[in-house]
């Protein structure tokens, strides 16, 4: 499959998934939040050993520099939520 049809379904399944949700209640849509987000402390330790392994220091001469900015705050961000 190629990258253009990827995307597209991608947009498809998440355009029928927010159509669903939507009529979903504020309680069980929060449930569903609490679970992700425990979900990701329980893998606090693999996400942080998998994010050093895969992603590599960026070069300023590789990015452009709005580019470079948002690499950096998100790797800051996961950082220290990693850090926890």
């Amino acid at each position: 499959m190629d990258i253009k049809a990827m995307v597209l379904e991608k947009a498809k399944s998440a355009k029928k998934a927010a159509r669903k949700l939507a009529g979903t209640s504020t309680a069980v849509k929060n449930e569903a939040l609490i679970a992700m987000a425990d979900g990701l402390i329980k893998a606090r330790d693999e996400l942080k050993k998998e994010m050093k392994r895969t992603l590599p220091t960026p070069k300023k001469r590789d990015f452009h520099p709005r580019s470079l900015t948002g690499y950096c705050l998100m790797t800051k961000g996961l950082t220290a939520w990693l850090a926890g």
